[in-house]
């Protein structure tokens, strides 16, 4: 994949995970969408600039891990999405007004993410429960990402990162219900 991916499996424990899924799950302001609910935290970008405000716990606590991880600053602002099984999103970039990095931790179900330019599928990457993915460079800035609407993904030859989400060509993954939090 073009520009700098890196993927994490295992990123959170299991009892991690489930304190976080819960914690998030709890918090007031979720959004329904006809695809799946949509949670903001931490403020808007603006191109004026960000119209910040404190993330809430557990989201703090993520965003400090993240930032440890990586040696750099906390991210500010974070998207939650919760998907029903099978629910995905269409491509798309996130745009100039972040920093150029996505940082995405999954949390319940599997699911794979894919690459695309011009509407060509270039890479994926399997998403496994408590993971972490991060993409920036090319990868966020001139490829789109999606995931497909499907009840289960195919394992093909352009999922980049085989090994680390333990799987092979061929095999299936099927989908239940997804919670992610994206860091931008």
């Amino acid at each position: 994949c073009p520009g700098v991916v890196r993927y994490h499996p295992e990123f959170l424990s299991e009892a991690e995970a489930t304190a976080l899924a819960a914690g998030c799950r709890a918090l007031p302001g979720w959004v329904a969408t006809p695809r799946r609910r949509v949670l903001s935290a931490g403020g808007a970008p603006h191109p004026s600039g960000a119209w910040a405000e404190p993330l809430p716990p557990c989201l703090a606590g993520l965003a400090a891990r993240v930032a440890a991880y990586f040696g750099g600053r906390a991210p500010q602002q974070a998207l939650v999405n919760e998907y029903a099984a099978g629910g995905g999103i269409d491509a798309h970039r996130d745009g100039p007004l972040y920093e150029g990095l996505a940082v995405v931790v999954s949390l319940g179900s599997s699911a794979r993410l894919d690459f695309s330019r011009r509407g060509e599928r270039v890479a994926s990457v399997v998403l496994r429960p408590r993971s972490l993915l991060a993409f920036s460079g090319d990868a966020y800035e001139g490829l789109e990402h999606a995931i497909a609407a499907v009840p289960a993904d195919a394992v093909d030859g352009l999922v980049r990162n085989r090994d680390a989400a333990a799987c092979a060509v061929g095999d299936v993954v099927a989908r239940s219900r997804r919670l992610s939090v994206t860091f931008r």
